[in-house]
C-alpha cells in the first residue's frame, strides 16, 4: 500500500505542476482533497460562457462548456482522472468529495491535504487547445473516424485496424 501512496503522490506532484503549467500561473494552489481511494483536486476559475462564443458556432458543436469541463479534467491531468467523470458530467450532475464525510467505498473519512491559495485563473490560456481538441473531434465525425479503446487500454483509429 505504502509504493501506492508514494506513486499516488508523485502522480499528483506531477498533475500540480501541470496545471500551473497549462494556466500559465505559478501561483496556483487548488484544494486537495484525499477521498481514502485518491485525491480530487478542485480548482475556481475566471471563465465565459462558451455557447456565446462565435468561434464555438463554427465548428458546430453541441454545448461547448459542458465539453470544456470534460476536456479540461483529462487535459489537466495529463488523461490520468478516472474517466467515469467526465463521460456523464452536466450542470446538473457533478460529484463532489466534502471533507470530513465518509467515502462509503472505501470506509475513510475525506481530508483536506492542500487548501485553495485563492488565486483563480483565467480558463483563456487552454482555448486553444480545447478548440484544436474540438475541431479534431469534428473532423473524426465528419471521415467517420471514431476512436475504440483497443487491447491494454490503448487507443486506435478504426480506421486503420480495418487496413490490416
Amino acid at each position: 500500500m505504502d509504493s501506492q501512496v508514494t506513486n499516488l503522490d508523485k502522480e499528483l506532484n506531477q498533475v500540480l505542476t501541470n496545471i500551473k503549467l497549462k494556466f500559465e500561473d505559478d501561483a496556483i494552489e487548488p484544494t486537495v482533497l484525499w477521498s481514502g481511494k485518491g485525491y480530487h483536486i478542485y480548482l475556481p476559475v475566471n471563465a465565459i460562457v462558451l455557447e456565446y462564443e462565435s468561434l464555438f458556432e463554427d465548428i458546430e458543436v453541441y454545448d461547448p462548456s459542458r465539453k470544456f469541463i470534460q476536456w479540461s479534467e483529462q487535459h489537466l491531468s495529463d488523461n490520468k482522472a478516472d474517466l467515469c467523470h467526465s463521460k456523464g458530467v452536466s450542470f446538473n450532475n457533478c460529484m463532489l468529495r466534502v471533507p470530513g464525510s465518509i467515502n462509503s467505498k472505501v470506509n475513510r473519512q475525506v481530508t483536506i491535504i492542500q487548501r485553495w491559495n485563492g488565486v483563480k485563473p483565467s480558463i483563456k490560456p487552454l482555448l486553444y487547445d480545447f478548440y484544436i481538441h474540438l475541431v479534431d473531434t469534428r473532423l473524426r465525425e465528419v471521415q467517420g473516424i471514431r476512436i475504440k479503446n483497443g487491447p491494454a487500454g490503448k487507443k486506435f483509429h478504426s480506421y486503420w485496424e480495418s487496413k490490416k
